[in-house]
């Protein structure tokens, strides 16, 4: 390769360095106004940073922020794109899980949150309400991953929750 290739690829690899500094740079961004719960500046952030680079935990994190902000069918564009790029991530069958959940589409919901029970191994983690923004998808998580943990166990664990708990349990039975 001359000189003139070399200079190339070097201004290409020095090119995508800086994308992905102002990727990491907005994403960071997003994260501070999502702390403020300024949640739509968090997706204005979030999205700034997609456009130097695509990243399946900033569309989750944008798909966090609708969900906030109660536009739902956004969140589940942007879970289902992380899902695309990354079909392992966890967070982004959560999100759409949630989300689904949240539009009426239960059985969606289910199926999403059937994969993040068996992605996540459910029998081997500590499972906790308040990782959990909708306690309805919350429960419909633990009913999906049933075979880990009885209704019985749970509300002996999370007793806090139980009037909520059992109206989920009898949607989904």
């Amino acid at each position: 390769m001359g000189a003139y290739g070399q200079n190339d690829a070097l201004q290409a690899e020095q090119q995508q360095q800086q994308q992905l500094q102002l990727a990491e740079q907005e994403k960071q961004a997003g994260n501070t106004h999502f702390r403020d719960k300024k949640y739509q500046h968090a997706i204005d952030s979030y999205t700034q940073s997609l456009e130097h680079q695509e990243n399946a935990a900033v569309l989750c994190n944008r798909a966090l922020c609708h969900s906030k902000l109660e536009e739902y069918g956004s969140a589940v564009a942007d879970a289902t794109r992380a899902l695309e790029l990354d079909p392992t991530f966890i967070k982004a069958y959560y999100r759409r899980g949630d989300a689904n959940f949240a539009l009426g589409k239960c059985k969606l919901a289910l199926k999403d949150l059937r994969s993040v029970s068996e992605l996540a191994n459910f029998g081997s983690l500590i499972i906790r309400p308040h990782f959990f923004p909708n306690a309805f998808a919350f429960y419909l998580l633990i009913y999906a991953s049933f075979s880990y943990i009885s209704h019985q166990h749970f509300l002996h664990h999370y007793a806090e929750c139980q009037d909520t708990l059992d109206a989920a349990w009898c949607l989904c039975c």
